[in-house]
């Protein structure tokens, strides 16, 4: 459904994404991987339409998309979770939801509780200013906003950044209940282990180019991986 062609992403003179391709089909959960300024963040957000690719293409289910700016992608079915999380501070947990269900096709009572099923810890914070949340929560309320777009397809920048081991298993085991309800999964991170564990492919990037892809038994412990990360 996702197809991205030749790709690349420039800031003033420095081409900081290099002819990049990935494909995530429906219902797929997909991983990008890599250190610390391998790209793996603006190409997710060139995807979500918020940068102006300089070539390349980016379509949904055949449309192309690389010129719409993120209300438009979200139209197409595309929800994205930036690494700042993306809440309205001054509103409720509640408020916060019910804003994100505009752009959804159903009622939002329905969606509203597939979400507390996901993550029940928000029922208890539905009254709460999303300000107030902590790390994980804020997380938490970034997704069950994704999901209450009733997307397609769900891109998720650095599940892991800022949380602890457990609080990251936490995480992925919602990733997970998102992922078998049908949503597909594009999702950076540089914690190979939970990635992989959830996601059924694998790309690996580095200095804005991959480096390998493929399915998880064949990444792990790779050389690929291991030069993205240290070398």
């Amino acid at each position: 459904m996702l197809t991205v062609a030749d790709l690349s992403v420039q800031y003033g003179a420095t081409r900081v994404i290099r002819d990049l391709r990935l494909t995530v089909g429906s219902g797929m959960a997909v991983a990008l991987l890599g250190a610390n300024g391998a790209g793996k963040s603006t190409t997710l957000q060139a995807i979500a339409g918020m940068i102006r690719p300089v070539r390349g293409s980016i379509q949904v289910n055949g449309e192309e998309i690389s010129t719409y700016p993120l209300h438009r992608v979200v139209k197409r079915g595309l929800a994205f979770v930036p690494e700042e999380r993306m809440v309205v501070a001054p509103l409720t947990v509640a408020e916060n939801l019910e804003l994100s269900a505009l752009a959804g096709r159903e009622r939002v009572d329905s969606r509203r509780e597939e979400v507390f099923a996901i993550f029940p810890e928000l029922v208890a914070l539905r009254g709460r200013r999303a300000g107030s949340l902590d790390t994980m929560q804020r997380l938490m309320l970034a997704l069950g906003r994704a999901v209450m777009t009733r997307p397609t397809m769900i891109l998720v920048d650095q599940p892991c950044r800022g949380l602890d081991g457990t609080q990251g298993e936490r995480i992925y085991a919602g990733l997970a209940q998102i992922r078998d309800l049908g949503y597909a999964l594009l999702l950076s991170d540089q914690n190979i282990a939970l990635a992989l564990g959830l996601c059924e492919y694998g790309y690996v990037m580095r200095h804005g180019a991959l480096v390998a892809h493929g399915k998880p038994e064949a990444l792990n412990n790779s050389d690929e991986i291991a030069d993205a990360y240290l070398g």
